[in-house]
């Protein structure tokens, strides 16, 4: 699981906290949870009261990751990111086609086809805080306040890199967005996580 968090980050993640409760058998529940990373998007900082991770034993003494809930108590998000990006380069995916003179694999038979790399019942994020700023910005951009959170089914194919084969769906509320001086309350709406896309 560590080595794929460290794709999604692309640095290895050090995670640290207050205080920690392991059963081997059920899960990990940390208290004071705080952690900063640097991406292709900026630097993610996040500080989380608590988090809660519910496994199943027998599926990682097999090897594999399965996780039945992860909850995260009154995170408080926050995404800086440079103050000039660079344009986007658009890039013409590089065709897949097999070369006449050298033959296709012949698929593989009776072998079972691979499950997800990491799957996730359920991710709930409970009082939650997310805002975006540009560095050196003495405010946010946006800031959302009361961020309720279910994502189902999240499961991570493989892929080239670990959010590419991102999968969830879900729910999502908020009690209070800041926008440029706009205010809105009570939102909600459904969120669909397809390849590592909104």
């Amino acid at each position: 699981l560590w080595r794929w968090i460290d794709k999604v980050t692309l640095e290895p993640l050090q995670i640290q906290a207050d205080h920690f409760r392991l059963n081997l058998w059920r899960g990990l529940r940390l208290d004071g949870v705080r952690f900063v990373t640097d991406g292709p998007s900026g630097r993610l900082m996040v500080e989380a009261s608590g988090l809660l991770w519910e496994h199943r034993l027998p599926a990682l003494l097999r090897g594999r990751v399965e996780i039945e809930r992860i909850v995260v108590y009154e995170p408080r998000i926050e995404l800086v990111t440079p103050p000039e990006e660079a344009p986007a380069v658009v890039t013409e995916p590089a065709s897949m086609a097999v070369p006449a003179s050298v033959p296709a694999p012949a698929p593989s038979v009776g072998k079972p086809a691979e499950g997800p790399v990491l799957s996730v019942d359920r991710i709930l994020v409970h009082g939650g805080t997310l805002a975006t700023r540009v560095e050196g910005a003495p405010a946010p951009d946006v800031e959302i306040h009361g961020l309720e959170v279910e994502l189902r089914g999240l499961a991570v194919e493989d892929a080239p890199t670990a959010l590419e084969g991102l999968h969830a769906e879900g729910d999502l509320r908020t009690g209070e967005i800041l926008l440029d001086g706009l205010r809105a309350t009570e939102g909600s709406g459904r969120v669909r996580l397809v390849d590592g896309h909104f």
